[in-house]
């Protein structure tokens, strides 16, 4: 879960996703929503000329207690700190309007910088910044872009449990990319080269730092009304840093994609893909090589609609792959959703996803079953209140002899209000609940209270 602080503003104005089981900690989840304004929100506001560019400089502070800054249990909080703190973040972006640098190619600029500064947990304090060029050219039939772009940033490692709930794992990326895509009545090419360079600050996590540059190329071919032939190559070569490993990892596929027709088979929508695929990863020591197998994607989706506001939604997705390290590696999940309007301003929806034990041909070692529900209501009492909950239950049980299943519940309860006090300036206030048990997990549940004032401001 990567925190970049470009993200739009709303982002605080609605409950955060789920929280991974391993990692409970959303005090970072807000860096992301630190720098306030959204793009869409400053088109047309100009602060400064810089040459050809019209530049919107916007600036945020946010104002914070976190009730649980690490998201631990209660039964694995670290003793040698506190669990519950102030801090305040206060950021800038600077994002420019797309430029036409000539008359078929036109070119944008962006860049931030951020600082969240804790009360007590000093350790905790960072510092995040991002600055990225965009450039695209276009032509009749052909198309060239090329992103590059620079970004300090913190994860959070999902993958990787510690007792007292929190990682962090500061990095800094550096991506450049270029892309061509040409199209002639039924066929289209595309190529691309990327290149991303990965460097972490603690020593712990520099065993993931890594040089790697990919390239890609693939045609399609719309041969009949109902599909497309398709081609696909992809090349990635990766150097791991600490270690000095080299890895060599090409794969192509060839095969049909397309839908069934609504002639034959007006419900449910079918749409397929079947090939052939190919993998082979080259490392110093050894040479994986799947051969070529045949490959099929299925995915079949319906919807019911028992009243203008009532809807039940349903898809289903069988998936056959090969890699070098599983020859015959297959997937299948379905999920409902029912959901339904209860007037101008609110809606509630029930969820249901499961990936069963080893149904037609799955592969997976792992059953998973999840259920959910959520209610979100707007202009609650005033104009502009937002009131959201969800509730979740997770099962996951590993088709290993003697492996328990994990039972998790949590809810999230969030309001929200924002106000325009001017043009240029606008408050948010939010507060957020989050609790959740486990079965896995000793002791009282999790919890946790966020609550976040800040202010928005375009010069």
């Amino acid at each position: 879960m990567r925190n970049r602080f470009q993200i739009n503003a709303s982002a605080l104005q609605r409950p955060a996703p789920r929280m991974p089981r391993r990692f409970r900690n959303r005090g970072w989840a807000l860096l992301g929503a630190g720098l306030a304004c959204s793009w869409a929100g400053l088109a047309g506001a100009q602060t400064l000329r810089l040459g050809p560019f019209d530049m919107t400089l916007a600036g945020r502070v946010d104002f914070a207690y976190d009730s649980n800054v690490d998201g631990s249990y209660p039964a694995e909080a670290r003793d040698d700190v506190v669990q519950d703190d102030f801090y305040w973040m206060p950021s800038l972006t600077l994002q420019s309007s797309s430029v036409a640098m000539q008359p078929s190619t036109t070119m944008s600029l962006s860049s931030g910088i951020a600082y969240q500064d804790y009360l007590r947990r000093n350790e905790l304090d960072t510092m995040l910044y991002f600055a990225g060029v965009n450039i695209q050219r276009s032509h009749p039939r052909l198309t060239l872009s090329g992103v590059g772009r620079i970004d300090y940033s913190v994860d959070s490692m999902e993958d990787q449990y510690r007792p007292g709930g929190i990682t962090r794992d500061p990095t800094l990326t550096q991506t450049a990319n270029g892309a061509a895509v040409w199209n002639y009545r039924r066929l289209s090419l595309n190529a691309g080269a990327n290149f991303t360079r990965e460097r972490h600050d603690f020593e712990e996590y520099q065993i993931a730092d890594k040089d790697e540059t990919s390239y890609q190329a693939g045609a399609r071919f719309a041969a009949f009304s109902w599909g497309s032939l398709f081609y696909t190559w992809e090349r990635t070569m990766t150097t791991m840093i600490m270690t000095g490993e080299e890895t060599d990892d090409t794969s192509e596929s060839f095969g049909v994609s397309g839908a069934i027709p609504l002639e034959l088979l007006r419900r449910p929508q079918v749409t397929y893909s079947f090939g052939y695929s190919r993998e082979q990863k080259v490392t110093e020591d050894s040479t994986d090589d799947t051969g070529w197998e045949m490959t099929h994607t299925v995915t079949v989706s319906d919807q019911i609609e028992f009243s203008k506001t009532t809807r039940l939604t349903g898809t289903a997705s069988w998936v056959n792959d090969v890699t070098p390290d599983d020859e015959d590696q297959i997937t299948f999940q379905y999920n409902l959703n029912l959901s339904q309007q209860l007037g101008p301003r609110a809606q509630h929806a029930l969820t249901f996803t499961h990936e069963p034990r080893p149904t037609f041909g799955s592969t997976v070692d792992t059953e998973t079953r999840t259920y959910g529900y959520s209610l979100g209501i707007r202009d609650v009492f005033v104009y502009g209140l937002t009131f959201s909950y969800g509730v979740t239950y997770d099962e996951s049980t590993p088709l290993t002899r003697g492996s328990l299943t994990e039972k998790t519940l949590s809810h999230n309860t969030g309001l929200s209000h924002s106000r325009q006090f001017s043009r240029k300036l606008s408050r948010t206030l939010s507060y957020q609940y989050t609790w959740e048990d486990s079965n896995f997990q000793s002791g009282d549940p999790m919890e946790k209270h966020l609550v976040v004032y800040g202010l928005s401001y375009v010069f």
